[in-house]
């Protein structure tokens, strides 16, 4: 079974914190499993999972444990073979499995906009704000500046703006894509 266990904003170490008090009721170090949280305000937090199944509701009897979750599996729903999607009446079938370029841009209405406009999109400057790029991906153009699919950018915030939480910003947009990736997500739209 695993749990996530959020404590108080006064301990500073909520997997120690944790780690401590299942110790102290007699569950082993080999026992249990660990995953810290990044650090988000005002949300202390670690998970954990247990080898073999032993009560813990101890846990939440702590003054300093606000609260306290089961973690459950979520198990992705099966999926039809073939979808319908478009317009009234347009019947058009897709396999669920060819979620490629086309159905993308049938879905968001991509295609009908070079239909109807014979816009393809060439030559066009895209604005994005999000948390940055990875512009040396391949399909991104593998580089920054002038000449490269990502031309420009800047960092609002620095890259260790979430460590720190003291903006540090500088003109380079890269993201590692260590933690989230989402700008580099739409990017590759």
């Amino acid at each position: 079974m695993a749990y996530v266990v959020e404590v108080d904003s006064d301990v500073s170490d909520a997997r120690r914190f944790i780690e401590a008090r299942l110790f102290e009721a007699g569950i082993g170090r080999d026992d249990v499993t660990f995953r810290v949280f990044p650090s988000i305000p005002k949300f202390s937090a670690a998970s954990f999972a247990l080898k073999y199944d032993q009560d813990v509701d101890f846990l939440v009897e702590n003054p300093l444990v606000k609260n306290m979750w089961k973690a459950q599996q979520v198990y992705r729903p099966s999926t039809a073979a073939v979808v319908r999607y478009g317009s009234a009446g347009s019947g058009r079938l897709h396999r669920r499995d060819d979620f490629g370029v086309d159905l993308i841009n049938d879905l968001t209405g991509v295609s009908a906009v070079r239909q109807v406009y014979g816009n393809t999109g060439t030559n066009a400057t895209v604005a994005l704000i999000d948390n940055g790029v990875y512009y040396l991906h391949p399909a991104l153009g593998g580089g920054f500046g002038p000449g490269y699919k990502v031309a420009k950018g800047y960092d609002f915030v620095g890259d260790d703006y979430g460590v720190t939480g003291n903006p540090q910003p500088d003109n380079d947009p890269l993201d590692s894509c260590s933690t989230d990736g989402h700008g580099t997500h739409l990017a590759g739209l």
